[in-house]
C-alpha cells in the first residue's frame, strides 16, 4: 500500500529532493507511534550538556513494545537485555527515526525485566522511553470521596483538599 503522505511529498514542489521527503516520512511515522492512545511513560531525562549515560527501563509483562528516543547533536542509541545482550537490529530492535539531531529506536515484543539503554549526544539533550500496555490508568481528583470518575476534575482543585 502507498502512504499518502509520500505521494502528496511526491507531488509538492517546497520539497526539492528525495531526502527530504524520505526525513518527513520518518519523522511522521515517529509522530504516529508517539501519539498511540496507549502510550506509557518510562523515562524522561534532560541533560544539560554532551554526555553518554545508562538508564533502566522497567519493563512488565503487559509491556508489548517500548520506544527510546534521543534529541541531541549526533544522538546515539544501545539497548541491552534483562539477561546482559545487547539488542541489535530487527526483528527485535527496528530504528524508528535517524536523522542528525534525534535517534528513535523501538524494541518489539520485550521481555518483563531490567532493561538497560544507552544514550547521549554531543550536546544538550534530551531521552524519552514510552511503552505500549494494555493497562490503563485512570484517575480524577474531587473534593469528596467518590467512586464515579464522572464526578472528578482532570486537574487538582486549587484551595481544596482533594480525593484521588
Amino acid at each position: 500500500m502507498v502512504c499518502p503522505y509520500a505521494v502528496w511529498l511526491s507531488l509538492n514542489p517546497l520539497l526539492p529532493d528525495s531526502s527530504s521527503v524520505a526525513h518527513l516520512l520518518q519523522v511522521l511515522q515517529f509522530v504516529r507511534l508517539s501519539l498511540q492512545s496507549r502510550k506509557v511513560n518510562l523515562l524522561s531525562v534532560n541533560k544539560p550538556g554532551p554526555s553518554t549515560d545508562e538508564h533502566s527501563v522497567f519493563v512488565d509483562e503487559s509491556l508489548q513494545e517500548f520506544t527510546v528516543s534521543v534529541s541531541g547533536v549526533n544522538p546515539h542509541i544501545g539497548v541491552v537485555s534483562p539477561n546482559g545482550e545487547p539488542v541489535e537490529g530487527p526483528p527485535k530492535l527496528n530504528t524508528v527515526l535517524s536523522l542528525q539531531n534525534i535517534k528513535a529506536v523501538n524494541v518489539i515484543e520485550p521481555e518483563p525485566g531490567q532493561w538497560k539503554v544507552k544514550v547521549g549526544s554531543d550536546s544538550e539533550h534530551s531521552v524519552r522511553s514510552t511503552g505500549l500496555s494494555d493497562i490503563d490508568f485512570n484517575f480524577g481528583f474531587s473534593a469528596v470521596v467518590t467512586n464515579n470518575m464522572e464526578e472528578t476534575y482532570h486537574r487538582p482543585l486549587k484551595g481544596k483538599i482533594l480525593q484521588v
